[in-house]
């Protein structure tokens, strides 16, 4: 009788730590919404674009450390699948695999060494052109991020991106007033393109231009 009350009490002390377990995953699953950042660059052929950034204005953050290494600015991400043929995204693929954060730091602990962040895929909104993708409404040479990012780690929704090519970051900016049926006040000042969780994020390398649009 002792062994058998024993077996149901523990029984349920595994069920309740499972179920709570389930249920903080769930709580973070809700947290996670679909981002897109373009980054509007020219560049030659066979070159690509990398992003970087992170939560807040991009100080006090890591720039060489792993995100894992607790970074108060790494955003966790999920990439999701761009619409694009395979045969036209293997650079971009190569490097999304142990991509989980978005931050300031080059690759990630288990993400290829040659990774100089979060890679980012050349778009156009030409439906004829092999490099379509369906949210571009805005031209070529739109470099494209699409995520699922943990917006619940944000205090006020909104973070910090920049372009990495070829060892270089993208200059420092003055964002201006964006444009778009989702643009709001940035509650900050940043050198740097913000972008708000959750949207359609669309920006020009080197500009203060910017836009932000719903799904």
């Amino acid at each position: 009788m002792f062994r058998l009350a024993f077996t149901i009490v523990l029984f349920c002390a595994v069920a309740t730590a499972l179920a709570s377990v389930i249920s903080k995953r769930d709580d973070q699953d809700d947290n996670f919404q679909e981002t897109v950042i373009f980054l509007k660059k020219s560049v030659g052929p066979g070159q690509h674009i990398f992003i970087r950034g992170g939560a807040g204005n991009g100080t006090g953050c890591f720039t060489d450390a792993s995100p894992y290494d607790g970074d108060p600015c790494a955003i966790p991400i999920v990439h999701l699948d761009l619409g694009i043929d395979s045969a036209f995204t293997n650079f971009r693929d190569k490097f999304v695999d142990s991509d989980d954060f978005l931050s300031w730091s080059g690759s990630e602990p288990n993400q290829d060494s040659g990774a100089e962040g979060t890679p980012a895929q050349q778009t156009s909104s030409d439906q004829s052109h092999w490099l379509f993708q369906a949210l571009n409404k805005y031209g070529s040479d739109y470099w494209l991020v699409r995520v699922s990012m943990d917006c619940g780690s944000l205090d006020n929704g909104f973070f910090d991106v920049r372009g990495f090519y070829y060892g270089q970051l993208e200059e420092e900016i003055s964002q201006g007033t964006c444009t778009g049926d989702a643009a709001v006040p940035v509650p900050y000042t940043s050198v740097n393109h913000v972008a708000r969780c959750g949207y359609i994020n669309v920006f020009e390398w080197g500009s203060s231009d910017c836009k932000i649009e719903s799904f």
